[in-house]
């Protein structure tokens, strides 16, 4: 059993404690720091061995490569980190706006279902996109031109499947090709 809670992988967790540090809780991002400038002493990671709010041990080979990963992630530029987790948000937005593009077979509602999963994943990448804006530096505009396109492609494809149903999301919205409802298969790079 995995420490990460998915909707398919069970019941529901239980809230975290509010008083109790680690993900939820006060100092939150804390469960791998050992504290300010200090090196981390554990870590939530919930194994078959460990209920998944207990903290786990680490032996000295996992903390060196922990610690690394921390320095590494140390001097790698914010804005670098944050423009990486934008694409994977736009990433998102697209493999469910395609599957509710391209999958036919699938109920009509559940394509439209996918589209509204594609929209949160836009919506959240409209959000960093636009908060950050040219910080982004050269990458501002590639990630703008990949805002626009997941906006539109969402447009399109709802408006198609409620106006011709299961085969409307196919015909006569596509600009890149047959089935493609105008995604492309450019993106941020």
């Amino acid at each position: 059993m995995s420490g990460l809670w998915t909707p398919n992988s069970g019941p529901e967790p239980a809230p975290q404690d509010p008083a109790r540090p680690g993900p939820g809780g006060p100092g939150r991002g804390a469960p791998f720091s050992g504290g300010p400038g200090g090196p981390p002493q554990e870590a939530y990671l919930g194994g078959e061995s460990a209920a998944p709010d207990q903290p786990v041990e680490l032996d000295e080979e996992s903390l060196a490569e922990l610690r690394e990963f921390q320095a590494q992630l140390a001097a790698t530029p914010a804005i670098e980190v944050v423009a990486n987790h934008a694409v994977g948000l736009y990433e998102l937005a697209m493999l469910h706006l395609s599957i509710a593009a391209q999958a036919v077979e699938l109920p009509v509602q559940e394509r439209l279902r996918r589209v509204g999963e594609a929209s949160i994943a836009a919506d959240a990448f409209g959000g960093v996109v636009e908060a950050l804006g040219d910080r982004f530096g050269p990458n501002a505009p590639t990630l703008a031109e990949a805002l626009a396109q997941v906006r539109l492609g969402i447009v399109r494809v709802k408006a198609a499947l409620e106006e011709g149903g299961k085969e409307g999301a196919n015909a006569g919205t596509a600009s890149d090709g047959p089935g493609s409802a105008g995604l492309g298969s450019s993106g941020p790079t």
